[in-house]
């Protein structure tokens, strides 16, 4: 897992540049640091979410750790009756999305988003292998999801961008 963080921090960074304006730019990317992404990561992939499989308890957990980083960042509700969170049939129940939107602060293009997404769920808990049977999932999507919510961290100590920003974390990829 240390190898993950390093290797996103290139990735986030290069989206946090494509839209936040010129000035902004140096000074937001640095808070995307190895030891953010491996905070998010190790939240994310710890054995107690045991696989973040569609639906679960623990999916319901890790959408919650998405909708608090989301909170935190400012970022305006985007779900289901106000919320963050937008749910959808899954396996005889529900399962959640989380979604939050930074709103653009150029009038003629604040009606165009830019959607920044990564999937939340992995396949839960399956056959061991060498003694362990959780699939933790940490390249398989927290890594992602981990991106996901340091760009929007970033974007909460800068200006607003020109576009809308929609940041969009889904559960039941894997299914």
């Amino acid at each position: 897992m240390v190898d993950t963080p390093r290797r996103l921090i290139h990735a986030a960074a290069c989206a946090v540049l494509t839209v936040l304006p010129g000035g902004a730019l140096r000074a937001q990317v640095t808070r995307i640091t190895p030891e953010l992404m491996a905070r998010y990561i190790g939240v994310l992939a710890d054995d107690s979410m045991r696989g973040r499989a569609t639906p679960s308890p623990q999916i319901e957990l890790a959408a919650r750790y998405v909708e608090q980083a989301f909170r935190a960042a400012a970022l305006r509700p985007a779900g289901d009756s106000g919320g963050y969170v937008q749910r959808f049939p899954a396996g005889g129940g529900t399962a959640p999305n989380v979604a939050g939107i930074r709103p653009g602060g150029d009038r003629r293009l604040a009606g165009e988003y830019v959607i920044v997404v990564a999937h939340l769920d992995h396949i839960g808990v399956g056959r061991p292998v060498n003694g362990d049977s959780i699939r933790n999932g940490a390249d398989d999507n927290a890594s992602g999801s981990a991106g996901l919510m340091a760009i929007a961290e970033a974007f909460a100590a800068a200006p607003p961008p020109r576009r809308s920003v929609l940041f969009l974390s889904v559960s039941g990829e894997e299914r």
